[in-house]
């Protein structure tokens, strides 16, 4: 039962993918799950895997462009 739970818990932590950058592009590919991403002046592109259901996002730019898409 530990071990079980020990695993959920590995699982929950590397779920969530959260870069926060100042000035560079975010391009992320093949993402599924959670996602809080946030640059200051760069274009986030986010590409979603085949396999992703039901991702939430959270992207944030002051002055970039935004696209998602699969």
């Amino acid at each position: 039962m530990m071990a079980s739970r020990l695993c959920e818990q590995r699982k929950e932590r590397y779920r969530l993918l959260k870069p926060d950058v100042f000035s560079s592009d975010m391009h992320l590919r093949n993402v599924s799950g959670e996602q809080s991403i946030k640059t200051l002046s760069g274009d986030i592109d986010v590409r979603l895997a085949w396999t992703a259901t039901s991702p939430e996002f959270d992207l944030e730019t002051f002055s970039g462009d935004v696209k998602t898409g699969r």
